[in-house]
């Protein structure tokens, strides 16, 4: 995709492929500007020369490097008349060789301009309007900045010129355009040039109704990437520009996004994001040096949705740059730097960067690695200190062949440096172009040789080896909000219940709310089941199955009459109702909060109901067949108690939930438990408090351990509380009487935020607990896995996941067992959609 990106009076357009030109950037709204507090390094100020001082709009600067030196080159602006095309030879550190001269002149409506390196010289094209539409124009460039011969006009249509690349062969060069008419689709057209720029016969047109392009050298010749019709496929064109052999097709479909690049000597490699699917991919294909096609392929195994940020050329394969694919735009982003040997290969992941904004990256390959371009907060080391951060910058990072960070250089910051552009690299260095926002514009030439680092590497803290992974992830479903989350295994398959949002009821403008089921058989989502349609948000969905059953029962509240009522239901490993029946028959007063475990012979329940007037929290023991024993009644306490869970602990059940009896007016709960009977439901012993706090305790989690069950739980302080201690995720572990072995603890994640969600399983294989935890951090909202040791004394074995789409008030439904887990998340174009996610997670230790 072409883009222009006006700085001041300065245009800088970049020849990259696509439709048009767009967007156009305003610094004083979307540039960076640095801070000018500290005077220029004279170190730093030794690697810049400046290029052009510029008052008036002008095009350009652009850059081009050959073996021989490198070329910058603009059009001058001019408040009426001509403009004169100017070029300046530079040596090898960007430092000017002589005078810049003026090579042409250029008519006074010229938009665009491209430089592009020869073996023995520069060609510069331009665009400008004319009466009755736009011309394309050449000149040849010597490398001392002289012109070869007059400028020559390529073109003269009536149409817009949207494009325009440059592609060296052993003949020269062939220059490729696309001329987009008022019915929106471009004809491509092709015509070989000398080392002067000189035309050699007459322009081909390569193909009409294109929609997107890009093109490379490929063998001697050029391999030309067009989209037309929303098909991908690659036209040949030989030394002279014509069309050799018939398209191949790539593919029937492609993401806006494609690009098209050098990946070895011989082969190219295509590369775009599929976004058709709830989960963006970035998708490769080829064609080898043989002329084989290599057939369109996810390039990311198990990396959950993804987004392609760039892919550059290279010698021996190419790199790519993907980012996790985001509904919303982030202040921080995490771009992973792949490398590819050739198309057919899968990428392979080795860094990831912390970049800022949504600034285009520009990468170039070097004769040690790789050279790019990025944004990212200009940080310094400190003795003894954490880092110190300016403003985001534009920044050089070097990689080399292994990908590994190992020069990192934030450009100039005093004069201020906005804008970095036009990176070009050769041998072992690289120039670019920087400028700011100031009038006039001073635009320098940076000498990007290998050195020391001046700034901090923006790399992603990197994981150990044994850290547990999010191996793959994919959207089951959703709706407008989802309410709950569960999930149970049913023979081969996993089996998802959860309730969803579907709309407000058109007559009495009530929300509508859904049961769905959804089963999974060999990593495959099959269709959701709806088991109803008055399932209610507050009742919440349970689900359990016991060892080797064919069959998972699930228990949610639903509208019954005037009031609530308990269903149990069975499905099976597709989805399927099988049995169906309600509980507390009879009873009066609204159920909510319900909770299940399997017990030999059947199942207990739990649910908190207001048949008494207010919300407490009662029990069943149900047969395997369903059938149901007498309700009991567990609580006798003021307030509403909520957010029951159970868990089996020896031959019996321990019961949690959050309970406001202390402060009922507040409604501020603590978490109490008991111990019930797994042949009745009845209590064995009084409930007792686990832990008196002042904060809003809520939302437990149980995990069956050898001694009894660990407990989880999030405590939730008021908007006015003085600290931000109160908030986050306690843990304490309970005996089989449900009393804590020992005084409960605040669980203390390794990166920074606030728990606002848990889950808790049991590792079979050691005494250790795996927590999945929702924590926001800043604006971010971010999955955590974590290794919780039994004696876990406060700071846990915690570890990213996967960074959330949704908005840092959003409450995360979380369901884990074994490494399965299920959760909710934002999603689709609408701020108020969300779906329903399942990933795979490797514990690793």
């Amino acid at each position: 995709m072409k883009r222009a990106l006006v700085l001041g009076v300065v245009i800088v357009a970049a020849a990259c492929g696509g439709k048009t030109y767009g967007p156009r950037l305003e610094p004083s709204k979307n540039t960076a500007r640095v801070p000018l507090g500290d005077p220029v390094d004279p170190a730093k100020k030794a690697h810049m020369s400046t290029i052009a001082s510029l008052r008036d709009r002008a095009v350009g600067p652009v850059l081009t490097r050959s073996d021989k030196g490198a070329l910058a080159a603009y059009i001058a602006g001019a408040p009426s008349g001509t403009r004169p095309v100017i070029a300046s030879a530079l040596d090898g550190t960007g430092s000017p060789k002589g005078q810049a001269r003026v090579v042409a002149q250029a008519p006074p409506d010229t938009s665009t301009l491209i430089a592009r390196s020869l073996a023995d010289g520069y060609l510069l094209a331009w665009t400008s309007l004319t009466d009755r539409g736009e011309s394309l124009t050449v000149i040849g460039v010597s490398d001392t900045s002289e012109a070869r011969g007059n400028a020559i006009e390529l073109a003269r249509t009536a149409d817009h010129i949207v494009w325009v690349e440059i592609v060296e062969t052993p003949r020269g060069a062939v220059c490729v355009w696309a001329e987009e008419p008022p019915n929106g689709s471009a004809n491509v057209l092709a015509q070989a040039l000398d080392s002067n720029g000189k035309p050699r016969g007459v322009p081909s047109r390569v193909l009409r109704g294109a929609t997107s392009w890009q093109a490379v050298a490929f063998h001697e010749g050029v391999a030309l990437a067009i989209v037309a019709g929303g098909a991908l496929s690659l036209t040949r064109l030989d030394t002279e520009g014509r069309v050799t052999g018939e398209a191949m097709p790539i593919s029937k479909t492609v993401g806006a996004d494609m690009d098209l690049v050098r990946a070895g000597k011989d082969s190219v490699a295509f590369a775009w994001t599929d976004r058709r699917r709830s989960d963006p991919q970035v998708v490769i294909a080829g064609v080898d040096g043989g002329g084989k096609l290599i057939a369109p392929h996810d390039g990311l195994v198990d990396a959950g949705a993804s987004s392609l940020v760039a892919i550059a050329p290279g010698d021996n394969g190419a790199l790519v740059l993907w980012e996790p694919s985001h509904k919303r735009e982030r202040q921080l982003r995490r771009v992973n730097v792949a490398s590819m040997t050739d198309a057919a290969a899968q990428l392979a992941t080795k860094t990831t960067l912390e970049l800022t904004g949504g600034a285009a990256i520009e990468a170039r390959q070097r004769a040690d690695g790789w050279g790019l371009v990025v944004t990212t907060k200009a940080c310094v080391e400190q003795k003894d200190k954490a880092p110190a951060c300016g403003a985001p910058a534009p920044t050089f990072v070097r990689l080399d062949a292994s990908l590994a960070v190992v020069q990192t250089e934030a450009f100039v910051q005093g004069p201020a440096v906005s804008l970095a552009w036009s990176l070009d690299c050769g041998g072992g260095s690289c120039l670019a172009l920087a400028a700011g926002p100031d009038s006039p514009t001073v635009v320098y030439a940076i000498d990007l040789s290998s050195r020391a680092s001046t700034n901090v590497a923006p790399v992603a803290h990197a994981l150990p080896d044994d850290a547990p992974r999010l191996s793959s992830a994919s959207t089951l479903g959703g709706g407008l909000q989802v309410a709950d989350i569960a999930f149970a295994r049913a023979g081969d398959a996993t089996v998802v219940a959860s309730i969803v949002s579907t709309g407000a009821d058109e007559k009495t403008h009530e929300e509508k709310t859904a049961l769905r089921v959804t089963p999974i058989a060999a990593g495959k989502a099959l269709p959701a089941v709806t088991l109803s349609t008055k399932a209610l948000a507050v009742g919440g969905v349970a689900m359990a199955a016991g060892p080797g059953a064919k069959e998972a029962t699930l228990v949610y509240v639903a509208k019954e009459g005037g009031g609530a009522r308990v269903h149990v239901a069975r499905v099976d490993d597709n989805g399927a109702r099988r049995s169906d029946t309600t509980l507390a028959g009879g009873a009066k007063g609204d159920a909510s909060d319900v909770s299940i475990v399997a017990v030999d012979g059947g199942f207990v329940i739990a649910w908190v109901d207001t048949r008494d007037g207010n919300g407490e929290v009662y029990a069943e023991r149900l047969g395997n067949d369903l059938t149901s024993g007498p309700a009991v009644r567990v609580t006798n306490a003021p307030g509403d108690a909520t957010d029951t869970a159970l868990a089996s602990s020896g031959a019996n059940v321990i019961l949690a939930w959050a309970d406001p009896r202390e402060s009922p007016h507040d409604g501020f709960a603590d978490i109490y438990a008991v111990t019930l009977s797994a042949r009745d439901g009845k209590p064995l012993a009084k409930e007792a408090r686990v832990l008196s706090t002042a904060a809003h305790s809520r939302s437990p989690s149980l995990a069956r351990t050898a001694s009894g069950v660990a407990l989880a739980w999030i405590e939730e302080a008021p908007a006015n509380a003085a600290s931000e201690e109160a908030k986050g995720a306690m843990f304490a572990l309970l005996d089989e009487k449900a009393h804590p072995v020992r005084d409960p603890i605040k669980l203390r994640l390794r990166d920074e935020g606030i728990a606002t969600s848990i889950t808790l399983d049991a590792d079979p294989a050691s005494r250790l607990l795996h927590a999945v935890i929702a924590r926001v951090s800043q604006d971010e909202l971010w999955l955590d896995a974590a290794r919780i040791p039994l004696d876990a004394g406060g700071s846990v074995d915690s570890f990213p996941l996967v960074a959330l789409d949704g908005p840092s008030s959003l409450d995360v439904a979380l369901a884990l067992r074994n490494e399965e887990l299920v959760y909710s998340d934002a999603g689709g174009d609408a701020p108020t959609e969300a779906r329903i996610r399942r990933g795979l997670l490797a514990w690793k230790k």
